[in-house]
C-alpha cells in the first residue's frame, strides 16, 4: 500500500528470536477519515469527488461504532 507508513521489523542472526516478541507488541493505528467526498481509487491517491447528499455521523453514531473495529487478528 502506498499510502501505508510504518516500520518493517528485520530480524536478522541471533536476532531472529526476537521477532515473535516484536510482533506480539501492541500496536495502534492511526486512520484520517473524509467524510463527503469520494475518489475514483476509493483512497486518497484517487480524483476526489464530493459525494452527493452525504450523511455525517455524529459523535455518538462513532463511539458506538468504532469499537466494532477493535480486536485480535
Amino acid at each position: 500500500d502506498p499510502l501505508a507508513t510504518g516500520v518493517l521489523v528485520l530480524g536478522i542472526g541471533h536476532g531472529t528470536r526476537l521477532v515473535e516478541e516484536v510482533q506480539n507488541q501492541t500496536k495502534v493505528y492511526l486512520a484520517r477519515i473524509r467524510f463527503g467526498a469520494t475518489s475514483n481509487t476509493d483512497d486518497a491517491d484517487g480524483e476526489i469527488s464530493p459525494f452527493p447528499n452525504p450523511i455525517f455521523p455524529n459523535e455518538t453514531d462513532l463511539r458506538n461504532t468504532l469499537p466494532k473495529f477493535v480486536g485480535n487478528r
